[in-house]
Order: C-alpha cells, then sequence, then structure tokens
C-alpha cells in the first residue's frame, strides 16, 4: 500500500480543483438556450425547425421507429441509411458513400484509420477538436501549427513540398483543413 501522500486525489476532488482553475481563467462554459443569429451550431441553415423537414421526419419515425437500437454494425442498420448513401454516390459518381452522425466522427475516423506509423499529419490549432482529439495517438508525426505563428503557418506548403522524402512513396502526408 502506498503512503497516504503518494494516494491519488479522489475523483470528486479533481473534478472541482480542476472545474475551479477553469472559472479561475475565465474558461468554464455555461449551457445556454440559443438566442439571436445562429453562425455557431450545426444548424446554422435552420433546417430542424423547417415545416418539411420536421414533417419527413415524423413521418420516418411513424415507419421505421426512432433511435438507433445500436451501432451499424451491431442493430442499428437501416434500409434507410444504405439507400442514402447509394443516392450520394451516385450523386458524387463514386463507388460508395458513408455516411457519419455527425463531421466530428467522420474526422475521428478517418484520422485514426488511414494514417499509419511513419505519416505526417499537419494541422492548424484551430481547426475543430476531432482534428486535435483525433492526432493524440502516438502512430504518426503531429505538426500543429499557430495563427500567432505566421512564419510557421505559411512554412506547411514549403516543408511537404521541399522537406520530405519524395522517394519514400509509401508514406502519406495528410494537410487537415475546416471550412463551411
Amino acid at each position: 500500500m502506498r503512503p497516504l501522500e503518494q494516494r491519488p486525489r479522489p475523483l470528486e476532488e479533481r473534478l472541482r480543483s480542476h472545474l475551479a482553475e477553469l472559472e479561475r481563467d475565465g474558461l468554464l462554459r455555461q449551457r445556454r438556450p440559443p438566442q439571436g443569429i445562429d453562425l455557431s451550431s450545426n444548424d446554422y441553415l435552420g433546417l430542424a425547425t423547417h415545416p418539411l423537414i420536421k414533417e419527413r421526419m415524423a413521418a420516418a419515425v411513424c415507419a421505421m421507429g426512432a433511435g438507433s437500437t445500436g451501432s451499424r454494425l451491431l442493430r442499428g442498420e437501416r434500409d434507410a441509411f444504405t439507400e442514402l448513401e447509394q443516392r450520394f454516390a451516385e450523386f458524387k459518381g463514386t463507388d460508395r458513400a458513408l455516411y457519419f452522425g455527425s463531421g466530428y466522427l467522420a474526422n475521428l475516423a478517418v484520422l485514426t484509420t488511414f494514417p499509419e506509423a511513419g505519416d505526417t499529419i499537419f494541422s492548424d490549432e484551430w481547426n475543430h477538436a476531432s482534428f486535435r482529439n483525433s492526432r493524440r495517438t502516438d502512430q504518426h508525426e503531429n505538426s500543429e501549427g499557430s495563427r500567432h505563428d505566421q512564419d510557421r503557418r505559411y512554412q506547411y506548403p514549403k516543408q511537404i513540398l521541399c522537406g520530405c522524402n519524395w522517394q519514400c512513396s509509401d508514406r502519406w502526408i495528410v494537410l487537415c483543413g475546416a471550412g463551411v
């Protein structure tokens, strides 16, 4: 048994300490009802309250039920998902398409699945959290630039073109960017 002074702090104490630190630094976030013009959520087009969308959603729930019942690999697969992906693949002129429940999940899936050991991922510090969270694995090199460090930010293309060994064609260089 470890001496008392070496034992980890209880969970509640850790959480209270962390919350106090966030509050002290002005970083503690609060939930608030939406108000004003929406420029920051996933519903910036206002489709969540569009009458036709609500009508079609209600019809889909009546026809197929509510909720996924689990991941698509378990018991959550629905014909509607496959049909939607097939229609989108045709629209894009590709063999297949795969839909994710959010952009966060799509970024996380792509950046934890495709890059391998030795690959390099470049990302800006202000990119969405999904980029940063997926880059926390140690399987590849990570380089994150700062918008406040303009020299480093604009060196990325130069690093990619001039600083990489193009003889080693089995390594990937992934440049992460985000936009609406």
